[in-house]
């Protein structure tokens, strides 16, 4: 998985994939009332948006998640969790990250990772990376970020780069760091030592 920085076990694995469907349904509920606007409700179509099925690589959406879903695509709620990842950063991309689409896709990521606490412990029975996770380092490893944050005075490594010509001519994709990548992935719970984040900070 993109931007995981260290090695864990998927949550479900090995397990009946139908156990995982009412869980994930119950997700689908609460990401449907959290987006009551109905902005992630379908595919976005370049009418809409325009140039949207260029400047974004894989397109998500609730709609496509549910039917993933249905069909029992996901084997973990890391895999679902990273679709509904992915269709929030997309937001944040094509809108601008410090745009109002940006900030409301950012909250409502921030919301969907605290809620994601519950749902994997409800999942694994409190076996989970999350449900798991000492809240000390969960500490630790913040106060790390805000301390990289606040060095960032001229906001430049605040969001992914987008906009420099041949950028990843130089920098492969995989390499790419920023504050705002790093944030999400620390709401994830992805960062599992302090080495870990430190190597992203040094990309960065």
């Amino acid at each position: 998985r993109e931007g995981d920085s260290d090695d864990d076990e998927d949550e479900g694995d090995g397990e009946d994939l139908s156990a995982l469907v009412d869980p994930l349904n119950a997700c689908i509920d609460f990401l449907t009332e959290l987006d009551s606007l109905k902005f992630f409700a379908m595919p976005i179509s370049d009418e809409i948006a325009p140039n949207y099925s260029f400047e974004i690589e894989r397109p998500m959406d609730l709609h496509t998640i549910q039917q993933n879903v249905g069909s029992e695509q996901y084997a973990s709620l890391d895999e679902f969790d990273d679709d509904v990842v992915t269709m929030f950063t997309n937001c944040m991309r094509y809108n601008g990250y410090a745009s109002d689409f940006g900030q409301l896709a950012t909250d409502f990521l921030r919301r969907w990772c605290e809620h994601a606490i519950g749902v994997e412990r409800e999942i694994t029975g409190g076996r989970g990376r999350r449900s798991t996770f000492p809240h000390p380092l969960r500490a630790l490893l913040q106060d790390m970020w805000n301390l990289a944050k606040g060095m960032d005075d001229e906001e430049w490594f605040v969001s992914p780069v987008t906009n420099v010509e041949g950028y990843n001519d130089v920098i492969p994709v995989s390499d790419m760091r920023d504050l705002t990548t790093m944030q999400h992935l620390l709401w994830r719970d992805r960062y599992l030592t302090v080495d870990s984040l430190s190597r992203d900070v040094e990309l960065m």
